[in-house]
């Protein structure tokens, strides 16, 4: 038995040339898709949307942190100006915000609910991006969370949730004024 070898015929001109227009058009596609969506991709990379449990991590430990009374552990994972320590008899009880509205106090035994856990988390890719956590509200419902991405770690820019009115009347969820 003789034993014959398959003699492979050279690829004609015509197919080279279409393999090569085909693997050049999926190029230039993938390059002007990767163009095109390219604010969102950096966004994307620069709030390591990979790691959709990271914004979420850090609400949770804020609000252990709150749980416990410690002032100092909760407010690493405070990343707005804006949020002062609220104090009584020389105790951080929560942070307070004022602004046009009014003064809102957000304080740790309003904050922390029975269940610390996250709901939800989603990502804004818009502007400098940010991401939305929500968690279980002390009392039902829930509270949601904005944070944003300084320096590689996520912190808490606003609390949406859970604030109370200096005049007593409890801020409606969103943060819509009343009225």
């Amino acid at each position: 038995m003789a034993h014959q070898t398959a003699v492979k015929r050279p690829e004609s001109p015509g197919k080279r040339i279409a393999r090569l227009l085909v693997i050049t058009i999926i190029g230039v596609g993938l390059i002007g898709i990767a163009a095109y969506y390219q604010e969102d991709i950096h966004r994307y990379i620069r709030l390591r949307a990979w790691d959709k449990d990271a914004p979420g991590r850090v609400v949770v430990a804020f609000l252990n942190a709150a749980k416990q009374g410690n002032a100092e552990e909760a407010d690493r994972y405070i990343g707005s100006p804006d949020y002062h320590p609220l104090r009584e008899r020389d105790k951080v009880v929560g942070y307070f915000v004022t602004s046009p509205a009014g003064t809102m106090d957000f304080r740790f035994d309003d904050l922390v609910p029975e269940e610390i856990r996250v709901l939800t988390t989603r990502f804004v890719l818009v502007a400098e991006g940010a991401a939305e956590v929500e968690v279980p509200a002390k009392g039902g419902g829930v509270a949601r969370y904005r944070l944003k991405m300084f320096n590689g770690q996520w912190k808490i820019t606003d609390i949406l949730d859970g604030g109370k009115r200096r005049d007593g009347q409890s801020q409606p969820s969103g943060g819509t004024p009343p009225g």
